[in-house]
């Protein structure tokens, strides 16, 4: 009589991602709808200012025209959004690269845009401005380091990376042609433009059910068959 054992080695399964909390996807979803808003505000702005040339002039020109409270209170909205979309990203992401991190730039860029609400004249307008967009840059390279190895977000690394490099270089023109009556107004639109696309693409697939949390697996108990004979 002989025996004859077949061991099968223990393969590790992904753990199916658990469903979101209502509460959570709303949170989420103040991202999306803050940048929809902003965007089709100062637009819509833009359009009925007379004179106002979207080429050569800035998003925050618009605070100094007639009824320009209107735009300073479009950035203050849009920073209180994004500090709701944090709270949410928070809580999506639980643990892992940038759990705390990615949040926290995210109240940065928050910061920022009230501050540019609120002050609207140099000195202290650009600095604010400029919170909002570093925090932005830098946000998308640690994105793509904690979309890095996830297969649910396969492509958005690289995705992420390009991004943040377009901003650059976008930033780098709109500093380079601010003195010398450059399009400004369009690389700064540009800018705008890099991270709306990337927010609307990033929080909609976060919605369709796409989770950020860490991915678990576990390792099935090895299976012996005996077969004699």
């Amino acid at each position: 009589m002989q025996q004859f054992k077949i061991m099968n080695k223990p393969t590790n399964y992904p753990i199916p991602d658990s469903p979101r909390p209502l509460s959570v996807s709303i949170l989420l979803s103040c991202g999306l709808f803050g940048s929809i808003i902003f965007t089709v505000g100062y637009i819509i702005e833009a359009t009925l200012t007379p004179g106002y040339s979207s080429l050569h002039r800035t998003i925050s020109d618009l605070e100094l025209v007639k009824h320009g409270w209107l735009q300073s209170a479009n950035f203050i909205l849009l920073g209180l959004f994004t500090c709701l979309f944090a709270i949410g990203l928070r809580k999506e992401l639980e643990s892992g690269i940038g759990a705390r991190s990615l949040p926290a730039l995210q109240l940065l860029v928050a910061l920022g845009l009230i501050l540019t609400g609120i002050f609207i004249h140099e000195p202290l307008h650009t600095p604010s401005s400029m919170i909002s967009f570093i925090s932005l840059v830098i946000g998308f390279f640690l994105f793509a380091k904690r979309f890095r190895g996830d297969e649910r977000w396969k492509g958005w690394a690289t995705y992420s990376i390009l991004s943040g490099i377009f901003m650059m270089v976008f930033l780098s023109l709109f500093g380079f042609f601010k003195h010398s009556n450059g399009p400004i107004g369009l690389y700064e639109r540009l800018v705008v433009a890099t991270r709306s696309l990337w927010s609307f693409l990033f929080i909609i697939r976060l919605l369709r059910g796409v989770r950020l949390t860490p991915r678990h697996h576990s390792a099935l108990p090895a299976e012996q068959i005996s077969h004699q004979r």
